[in-house]
């Protein structure tokens, strides 16, 4: 059941990890996690009448991690422009080290019921960094982004077995077991956890989701502390972030540069 929250099952078949509701700590930091699973103030499963809900995706950037209050840069624009107080709803689902793969698993299972007005989308990020596994040898999708098995999803039958062999007991859940129960080493030549094609394919899958639902989407390009002066910027992020931006022409999506905000501002690096 999506909405019990965090689920009994650890790690988690499609999330890996998940934030418990309530007051809890978050590598160091105390946050407030509320009964939908994203950071901040409380809310409900049905969206209220006259709320516009914002769906907030990303990892431990767009989370907050190690600021020092409960608002991050996207609470920040948003209630710059009027938040609660003009009907507006922020949902944080970000969480540390969420890769594209648990974003996407996290729309299917909880985010699209919630009804949103606008999903933000910030990155890349996790995809990039290198663990002992690589996402999608671990992590099976909630729906297929393969059209065949997408139309097969509709057949219970074919659920239950997919089930059976994916989350419980298949090679996929032996491996997710290894790796969080075991400590096993999955990735022995360093792969990224989600491969940059598989990043873009991911994206356009979330976009495709937004736009049949009829909900808004925005991009948000994380800038790092090199864009300031453009050294040590890896060929890696780069790629990433290419993808992200051929993703957002292609559909016309608004994208906010991060990089570029950097480096208009004026501010030194310490002071971002």
């Amino acid at each position: 059941d999506p909405k019990i929250i965090p689920s009994s099952v650890s790690p988690h078949p499609y999330l890996l990890w998940e934030l418990p509701p309530g007051e809890t700590e978050v590598n160091g930091q105390p946050v407030t996690i509320n009964e939908l699973g994203a950071r901040g103030p409380t809310s409900t499963w049905e969206k209220g009448d006259g709320i516009r809900r914002i769906i907030v995706l990303g990892d431990e950037v767009s989370f907050g991690q190690g600021v020092d209050r409960d608002e991050s840069f996207v609470l920040d624009a948003v209630n710059s422009l009027g938040g609660p107080r003009v009907g507006v709803e922020t949902l944080v689902f970000s969480a540390p080290g969420y890769s594209i793969v648990q974003q996407q698993n996290q729309m299917d299972l909880r985010g699209w019921a919630l009804l949103p007005d606008l999903l933000i989308i910030a990155g890349p990020g996790s995809e990039m960094t290198v663990a002992p596994y690589v996402d999608q040898e671990i992590i099976p999708p909630v729906h297929s982004l393969d059209s065949t098995r997408s139309t097969l999803e509709k057949l219970a039958v074919y659920r239950i077995v997919n089930h059976h062999l994916n989350v419980i007991d298949g090679p996929q859940s032996i491996r997710r077991n290894q790796v969080f129960r075991d400590n096993t080493n999955h990735n022995p030549t360093g792969r990224p956890r989600v491969g940059v094609n598989d990043y873009a394919a991911q994206l356009d899958a979330m976009v495709a989701n937004a736009i049949t639902r009829d909900v808004d989407l925005v991009f948000v390009i994380y800038p790092q502390p090199e864009d300031l002066n453009d050294s040590h910027m890896t060929n890696r992020v780069n790629l990433y972030r290419t993808a992200m931006k051929d993703v957002a022409k292609r559909h016309g999506i608004p994208t906010v540069d991060g990089p570029q905000v950097f480096k208009s501002s004026g501010r030194d690096k310490e002071r971002l």
